[in-house]
């Protein structure tokens, strides 16, 4: 499905970046996983979900929206 995320990539050093796909189109009718957010600082590794790019979804929420 061609469409379903725009991508934002931000690196700030060789081991920490930050990933954000925000949904759009007809995947933007996931309100609860709308946007996800995958970062890597040093050797941690944080998946995050949310309805707004802050991405603020409770632990049981990012599970099911990164389908953990």
């Amino acid at each position: 499905m061609s469409g379903a995320y725009a991508l934002r990539v931000t690196i700030n050093t060789s081991d920490e970046f930050e990933i954000v796909a925000s949904a759009g189109g007809r995947q933007a009718r996931d309100g609860t996983c709308r946007h996800l957010r995958l970062q890597l600082s040093g050797s941690n590794l944080t998946y995050a979900s949310g309805t707004d790019a802050a991405a603020t979804n409770a632990a049981d929420v990012n599970r099911r929206c990164w389908n953990q």
